[in-house]
């Protein structure tokens, strides 16, 4: 399936072609990841994403449904580090020390084994001894 045409598309398309561009996939890995036949995504890319699709989607992409409808808030749901740490070194905003200070950040993820990853702020407070 070709890249979308952004004059002819709509605008959700737009967006998906670009979060698929950052992830480096194509339409043809939503539409797997998705179970729906090419006519479907043709639809998708001309009328925009069916609601019952909307969370399956943005949840495959990594971005906010808000983002996918209107392009604006936040795009990407910074679920993963390393991921968010990716998309951030990308980023055309940032400075040299920024990209070089991220960069160290990511190595230093990749590094850490899993195990010793930081406990939820939750598991702290529930172990935490009662003051009354």
């Amino acid at each position: 399936m070709k890249r979308i045409n952004p004059k002819t598309s709509s605008a959700e398309a737009v967006r998906v072609q670009e979060r698929l561009d950052q992830l480096n996939l194509g339409w043809p890995d939503l539409r797997a990841s998705m179970d729906v036949q090419d006519q479907n995504l043709y639809y998708w890319r001309k009328k925009g994403i069916p609601k019952a699709f909307l969370k399956p989607v943005c949840e495959y992409l990594g971005c906010t449904v808000d983002w996918l409808l209107s392009g604006e808030h936040q795009q990407v749901e910074h679920t993963d580090d390393r991921e968010f740490m990716a998309i951030l070194a990308g980023s055309n905003d940032l400075s040299e020390t920024h990209i070089a200070l991220l960069r160290a950040m990511a190595e230093s993820l990749m590094e850490r084994p899993a195990s010793t990853h930081l406990t939820p702020p939750q598991t702290l407070t529930a172990n935490r001894p009662s003051l009354h």
